[in-house]
């Protein structure tokens, strides 16, 4: 059985251990990981042992119960607060209810209550852990919530705002089978006409039924035709068709064909369609997509009741030519944040987009134009302009009579962008020692405040607390609570060797007002208390 951690804080010793023995701890489900006597010795411990629990009292020296559960608040949240006083007072009742505290128990505490209470916490925390891992319940939430994350998914991806390496990946998590020898897609409309009447009416209610209503046809419609999927747009119906090898723009008009008259014969309205291109790559089902929305708009020049083909409207169109935001972003991204494989195949996609284009000279040109001015600006966003110089250099002085093909600029734009990952790395890496740097500098400068402390350190700098934390952990190897009382007992060592200064006055010049804690606090650091120790000139050997 896995046990709960709990820390028991109390001023009086006698009081801990009357209540670390009132208990069978484990039979209840909880493990006593530490005792302190005071709010600053028990945040030590919680950023040791990660209590799930913390009893403490209110009235102790140094930093009182309510004190404590405030910075506990701020540095772990997820801590259960356990609040016990030896005074039946409301004001103090009051601020337990503020800082979300389970319990306020009255002193003094016989087992019967404290068994009581524990198990009443036991089950919520086993309650809390259950509803989090309730693997049937989350089952249930997805497969509701699966219709429209799917939608979600194949809208990215008319939109182009999926990367090609999550398609499949995505598709498969949602159960798309997007697998086909080709891809085409129609976009149908009811005839903004014959429904505006219904918003100007204040049925807008009934404009959407209709539209469901149609939804309901074309599946009805198109079930045994083909392997499609639709996708409802704010003002149209998208069909994804998935063809198989042999099947072209025809096949797909065909299948259409019967829409019109079941819309005029079910619903009284009339449709318009329009199909794109078929393409072989799942990602170019954008280019078709935007054809489809362009060959609606000729339903004007026609007569009604037709599939307009952009291949019939359109004979020499081609994809759209401007370069993708979309892959732009994702390369950028992987710039910042991905590595040298991840990098790698967003370039790769970004090249695909541009042989499936079919760009011309001056398509490739504002390629060269927008992807240089893309790196400069993330040259620039880091500050790195002096260390990349030679990369900037590169960048402006390439054109595009300096490549024979595609394959071998793509080898130059995978280089600057790789050069470019590494020094963002190198300037992260940098950033955040430097960062630390300046705090232990700014620490050694400011040890005499009282008040210093994770919170007011990270506002120093702009940084959450739990960042600031994490950061500083990770780059001096312990937390910063430990750090500063190191340095402030190091500092008090050093006054003590140095001058014959009171030590309560030390005490005050380390950042402990209360010369009583100071004492605590090196006898705990150094096993030996600051009087025993100027009288010794020795500190005791270290097991």
């Amino acid at each position: 059985m896995n046990l709960y951690k709990i820390i028991l804080v109390d001023d009086e010793e006698e009081a801990r251990n009357a209540i670390a023995k009132k208990l069978d701890w484990e039979s209840l489900g909880f493990e006593l990981v530490g005792e302190a006597a005071n709010g600053e010795e028990a945040l030590l411990l919680a950023e040791q042992f990660h209590p799930d629990v913390v009893m403490t009292d209110i009235k102790m020296p140094f930093m009182n119960g309510l004190t404590l559960g405030r910075r506990l608040r701020q540095a772990h949240p997820g801590i259960k607060l356990l609040i016990f006083s030896g005074f039946d007072d409301f004001e103090y009742a009051k601020e337990a209810i503020k800082l979300d505290a389970l319990e306020y128990i009255l002193k003094p505490v016989n087992s019967d209550e404290l068994n009581e209470i524990f198990r009443r916490l036991r089950l919520s925390l086993d309650s809390e852990i259950s509803e989090k891992r309730d693997v049937q319940r989350l089952r249930h939430y997805y497969e509701q919530s699966l219709p429209l994350m799917r939608q979600q998914f194949l809208t990215a991806l008319l939109e182009r705002r999926l990367d090609e390496s999550s398609l499949y990946e995505l598709s498969h998590e949602y159960g798309l089978d997007l697998n086909a020898a080709s891809y085409c897609v129609a976009v149908m409309r009811i005839n903004d006409r014959e429904t505006r009447h219904f918003s100007e009416n204040g049925q807008e209610d009934y404009r959407r039924l209709l539209k469901l209503s149609f939804q309901q046809i074309v599946q009805e419609s198109l079930r045994a035709e083909a392997h499609w999927e639709m996708v409802a747009l704010p003002d149209s119906i998208a069909l994804l068709f998935f063809l198989e090898e042999g099947q072209a723009a025809g096949d797909v008009v065909s299948w259409l064909a019967p829409l019109f008259s079941l819309s005029e014969k079910l619903l009284g309205m009339s449709l318009s369609i329009g199909v794109g291109k078929i393409y072989s790559s799942l990602p170019s089902i954008y280019f078709s997509y935007k054809e489809a929305v362009s060959a609606i708009e000729y339903r004007i020049l026609l007569e009604d009741g037709q599939c307009v083909y952009i291949g019939d409207v359109e004979p020499g169109a081609a994809p759209e030519q401007n370069l993708s935001p979309q892959c732009l972003d994702s390369m950028v991204h992987e710039v910042k944040v991905g590595d040298k494989a991840s990098l790698r195949g967003a370039v790769d996609r970004f090249l695909t987009y541009f042989r499936e284009a079919h760009p011309g000279v001056q398509q490739y040109q504002i390629f060269m134009l927008e992807v240089s001015a893309e790196i400069l600006r993330t040259v620039r966003a880091y500050g790195l302009e002096e260390a990349s110089q030679t990369l900037v250099n590169e960048v402006l002085g390439r054109s595009l009579s300096h490549f024979e093909n595609i394959d071998e600029m793509g080898v130059w734009l995978f280089s600057i962008c790789e050069s470019l990952q590494a020094l963002i790395r190198r300037e992260r890496k940098d950033s955040g020692r430097i960062l630390i740097e300046r705090v232990k500098s700014y620490v050694s400068e400011n040890y005499s405040q009282s008040d210093l402390s994770v919170e007011s350190v990270a506002g120093e700098y702009g940084l959450s607390p739990s960042y600031f934390s994490t950061l500083f952990k990770k780059e001096t190897g312990m937390g910063f609570v430990n750090y500063l009382t190191q340095l402030r007992m190091e500092k008090a060592l050093e006054y003590m060797n140095t001058s014959d200064m009171k030590n309560y006055i030390i005490a005050e010049k380390v950042g402990y007002p209360d010369p009583n804690y100071f004492s605590y606090v090196f006898k705990r650091h150094y096993g030996v208390s600051p009087t025993k120790y100027r009288n010794d000139k020795r500190l005791p050997a270290r097991a």
